[in-house]
């Protein structure tokens, strides 16, 4: 597996990403979104959720044109609907024309869901989480995007599987990262990403890891006294993902495209056709202090 270092005078925005990643899948027809308003890391706001047209992705350049109004959050879900194999080219399986035209509220065909394999980072942007995440994904032959939020690291991997089965794909990222951390906490978390692999079809059972992580695991800007765990991988983010898939609903597994820290998450690293490319740009993208140390 080759890796190749390109210097750009810009990086690609996620605007870029859903694109090149929509242009792959002509198949994805809509997509969740939601809307939010503003608040601190782990504070509840209310949140519209809507399934857009794949229209409305594909022509958004930035956060401006994107679907919302200026002063909310906005985030892409995982969730999209693929048109049937056998699809007819005379029909609009997006509804772009109802929802630009009419405004009709979309919903996705159970029969079509899939879902992209997304993850949220919880550890601060640095070399050493650059490096991690590296190593987590080495044996992942899917086409992968890491994107720069400002505050954390985001992942997009670019495989469609069905909703019911991201708890396996969550357990084995977080079994393939924890296999680097120090051994005591490496058994800790790799038996909780284990748990997922064996247990992704039993909702009881994965209630029961829902909880716990809920319970246990915090956020780095926590007081450290709090006594809560806190993994690079944003656990309570995978925590209400699975609760989401378990109560069928569209409410959690959104990735921030809005700005934050003076810019929309950028492109720092992919891997496509299993080469390797890390993108290095002079120009600083964010507003941010030096990063903290990884919180593990």
């Amino acid at each position: 597996m080759s890796i190749e270092f390109v210097r750009v005078d810009t990086l690609s925005t996620v605007f870029d990403v859903w694109k090149r990643i929509l242009e792959k899948h002509p198949e994805v027809v809509k997509q969740t979104a939601k809307v939010y308003a503003n608040r601190p890391h782990g504070e509840t706001a209310d949140q519209q959720v809507e399934v857009l047209p794949r229209e409305r992705i594909v022509w958004s350049d930035d956060e401006r044109s994107f679907w919302g109004q200026p002063n909310e959050i906005k985030a892409i879900g995982a969730r999209v609907e693929r048109r049937p194999q056998d699809y007819d080219s005379r029909i609009d399986y997006s509804g772009a024309g109802r929802w630009f035209n009419d405004g009709d509220v979309l919903d996705i065909d159970k029969g079509h869901e899939r879902s992209f394999v997304m993850i949220d980072f919880e550890s601060e942007p640095s070399k050493e989480l650059l490096e991690l995440t590296f190593k987590t994904l080495k044996d992942w032959r899917s086409d992968w995007y890491l994107l720069d939020s400002g505050g954390s690291f985001h992942l997009i991997i670019d495989k469609l599987v069905s909703p019911e089965i991201l708890p396996k794909y969550f357990g084995q990222l977080i079994m393939d990262l924890a296999r680097y951390l120090q051994s005591t906490k490496s058994m800790l978390y790799g038996h909780l990403g284990k748990y997922l692999i064996e247990n992704c079809n039993d909702k009881r059972k994965l209630r029961l890891w829902i909880e716990d992580v809920l319970e246990k695991f915090g956020h780095k800007d926590e007081p450290i006294n709090s006594g809560r765990l806190v993994f690079p991988i944003d656990m309570k983010w995978i925590a209400h993902v699975i609760e989401a898939i378990i109560d069928n609903n569209h409410n959690d597994g959104y990735l921030r495209v809005s700005s934050k820290h003076g810019s929309v998450p950028v492109l720092i690293a992919q891997q496509v056709e299993e080469h390797i490319t890390i993108f290095q740009s002079s120009n600083a993208s964010f507003n941010r202090n030096q990063p903290r140390l990884l919180g593990f």
